[in-house]
């Protein structure tokens, strides 16, 4: 294998069929940042008016370092893992307050910013700063497999180093950053999983798998854990004219992000049965139930969830909880407004015509 016939087939293939991306060809360090954070575990069809919006809304580091978390969150809601902007919010006041607005070409300091682990920290120094620092995700431990014919599992930490080190190796000197570009281009877009277009692939000759006829049984991925199945139940409470809106505390899963406070079991839907008890226990408030919708099917990297949702009546909008430590009884207009995760967003769809009926 010739590595500099490699590097420029790989590159010339790049200039000629890359995908205009609106973060495509910046020097803003801060849109390539955004993009970049957007990117990770999502498609690049379903960033793209994320971002758009995004920048226009914080259209500097110093405006995103300025906003209140929750605007933060809204302008994330539906994108998914939500850590991701939490994380970007925090680095943003960071970065406008030690670095005085400016990102540090310092491996260092970016690994001790919020949500900079080795990946955002090795594609920012790539393409911002042109350093030869070798960008890993999945389309590149695919096309890097596959030219190399690695069988080792994917999923192993020592197959992952085993990429990063050969993605090293692969860098030219004068366009690390494009070249960086370019892989996770062909990845995406020519040696995909399924089905990969090896007829239009530029380095087909230089491909081991390709050449050994192996090329769709790798990367090879051992089978992950079965996913278990959680059960939950959304209280839709109504106090008067007033809905029970709470706030998910930080330090868990979806902080920040609102919801109808949820009761949850992980054995099944049985224990739903004793809801009002639970209620009256949880959150200091005795209820009537009203009515109650089909169960909503959610999807979590983790686990998967079935979640049940009621609405009640309550004389009392005194509220109490051990968890939830932030809550408003607000009306159906209101409550629309707030970032609420995907899943309650599927609740609220679903019951916001009765509670239209009620608000009025």
């Amino acid at each position: 294998m010739s590595l500099s016939i490699l590097q420029t087939n790989i590159l010339s293939w790049f200039r000629d069929n890359k995908r205009q991306l609106p973060w495509r060809g910046e020097k803003n360090w801060y849109h390539i940042w955004v993009s970049e954070v957007m990117l990770q575990q999502t498609q690049v069809e379903t960033v793209i008016p994320y971002y758009k919006k995004f920048i226009s809304r914080f259209k500097t580091v110093e405006c995103l370092a300025k906003s209140s978390q929750e605007e933060v969150l809204k302008a994330w809601e539906g994108l998914g893992y939500y850590t991701r902007a939490r994380n970007l919010h925090r680095a943003a006041k960071i970065i406008t307050e030690k670095y005085n607005s400016s990102l540090p070409p310092d491996r260092e300091k970016l690994l001790n910013l919020p949500g900079f682990g080795q990946y955002t920290t090795s594609a920012l120094l790539s393409l911002v700063f042109n350093l030869p620092y070798g960008v890993v995700d999945g389309n590149v431990k695919r096309v890097i497999s596959r030219i190399f014919a690695i069988e080792d599992d994917i999923r192993n930490p020592k197959t992952h180093h085993r990429i990063q080190e050969l993605m090293n190796s692969l860098l030219p000197q004068d366009h690390p950053g494009e070249f960086n570009e370019a892989v996770m281009e062909l990845g995406a877009t020519i040696c995909t999983s399924k089905s990969p277009l090896c007829s239009g692939c530029p380095i087909t000759t230089d491909c081991i798998a390709y050449n050994k006829k192996i090329e769709t049984k790798l990367p090879y991925r051992s089978k992950s854990a079965r996913r278990p199945t959680k059960y939950a139940l959304a209280c839709i409470i109504r106090y008067q004219d007033l809905i029970l809106i709470t706030k998910r505390p930080q330090h868990h899963m979806l902080a920040g992000l609102w919801e109808f406070p949820v009761l949850k079991w992980t054995d099944g839907e049985s224990k739903l049965n004793t809801d009002i008890a639970t209620i009256s226990r949880q959150f200091n408030l005795k209820t009537v139930l009203k009515q109650s919708w089909p169960v909503i099917n959610h999807h979590y990297t983790h686990f998967h969830l079935k979640l049940f949702s009621k609405l009640y009546e309550t004389r009392s909008s005194d509220f109490q909880s051990d968890f939830y430590d932030s809550f408003q009884w607000l009306r159906i207009g209101e409550i629309r407004i707030l970032p609420l995760h995907k899943a309650m967003r599927k609740v609220l769809m679903m019951a916001e015509a009765e509670l239209e009926t009620v608000s009025e």
